[in-house]
């Protein structure tokens, strides 16, 4: 029918099968938790069944059918035919409110993580079971943090830590923008693509639950024997108790925090919070839980001690964190008002 001249406005159709076919993979749909069973108690014959959709899924596959429809629609009236109404406004206003409400087919409460690991058939009891837990256990990840923002942490200072989002979003004319994470590439509102699925779906750092754990400059000086791994940030304080002729940190050769292993880890976080704002966006309080010092005879803040005999203190915390990230990131870097990953976290007990 395509091949017809009166119908060639048709040809974007073509693309709904292999959009069908993208989201039944099972990194597009959520399952329960543990094994399915009947209700006689019985192992159902398919105990991997794929559950509904995941919000993303959802919203990847509106945005590719409006631009399916719209493709047909301009090929319509260069034709001089009919427009096509695979979703009207009212239904597409009425999709997207479902999406942003949360709202699960019954029966489902979305609480299982997508991607789905793929567990044999066969194995119906312990394994599956145990690959069902893992799919729901939080993960663990590595971040840097500079010897300043060590000490912070350390010191119960620092609660809250601001990345570059890579791929910043693309604000068009109106309330849309167009974000992009993971491959994909979406367009929508602005206050619900930054504000919700960009957070929710997107940050490379984690969830909340998730863990962070911190590397940061170490080493395991030959001359402490039998050689305990000491910290640059906290320096000779974090030698252990019964070690005698410490050596100067200038005498130690210090290893980079980026080669740190787990193992070594002596600092965990756990995510309490992730959102994406703009850099300048940042309050008082949120400069503050970056890891200020506050000086008690003046209230001004800095980031070390002893900065402010070099003109590095202010009253407004924003100036000094602001400064800070330029001194991080370049100068300017504060001025360019970035999109920024926002991860609030919380110390918790290291176990290596």
């Amino acid at each position: 029918m395509l091949h017809n001249p009166r119908w060639s406005h048709l040809a974007p159709l073509k693309g709904l099968k292999p959009l069908y076919r993208e989201l039944r993979e099972p990194h597009h749909r959520i399952r329960k938790a543990g094994l399915e069973r009947l209700k006689s108690g019985e192992i159902a014959k398919n105990p991997q069944r794929m559950g509904p959709l995941t919000f993303e899924a959802r919203l990847m596959g509106l945005e590719r059918v409006l631009q399916l429809q719209a493709e047909c629609n301009a090929a319509a009236r260069a034709l001089g035919r009919p427009e096509i109404d695979m979703l009207d406004r009212e239904e597409e206003r009425r999709i997207r409110e479902l999406i942003k409400a949360g709202t699960w087919p019954d029966g489902w409460d979305g609480m299982s993580r997508a991607p789905i690991p793929s567990c044999p058939l066969s194995t119906r009891t312990a394994q599956s079971s145990r690959c069902s837990s893992e799919s729901d256990a939080m993960k663990e990840r590595p971040i840097l943090f500079s010897g300043a923002m060590v000490r912070a942490i350390l010191d119960g200072r620092k609660t809250q830590t601001r990345r570059i989002v890579k791929l910043q979003p693309e604000l068009r004319d109106g309330d849309d923008c167009v974000v992009q994470y993971g491959g994909r590439s979406l367009s929508g509102p602005r206050d619900y693509l930054i504000g919700e699925i960009l957070p929710r779906f997107g940050c490379p750092y984690g969830q909340p639950g998730d863990r962070l754990w911190v590397r940061e400059t170490w080493a395991q000086p030959a001359a402490l024997d039998p050689g305990p791994t000491v910290y640059l940030a906290d320096y000779p304080a974090c030698v252990p108790a019964g070690f005698e002729n410490i050596p100067p940190a200038k005498a130690i050769t210090w290893k980079s925090s980026i080669h740190m292993p787990r193992a070594l880890c002596r600092l965990m976080l756990e995510i309490t919070g992730v959102r994406v704002e703009r850099l300048n966006d940042c309050s008082e309080a949120d400069a503050v839980a970056e890891g200020l010092h506050i000086l008690p005879a003046s209230g001004r803040y800095v980031v070390n001690p002893g900065e402010q005999y070099f003109g590095a203190a202010d009253h407004d915390p924003r100036v000094v964190y602001a400064d800070l990230w330029d001194r991080i990131n370049g100068a300017g870097a504060w001025e360019a008002n970035p999109w920024v990953w926002v991860v609030e976290f919380r110390r918790v007990q290291c176990v290596s």
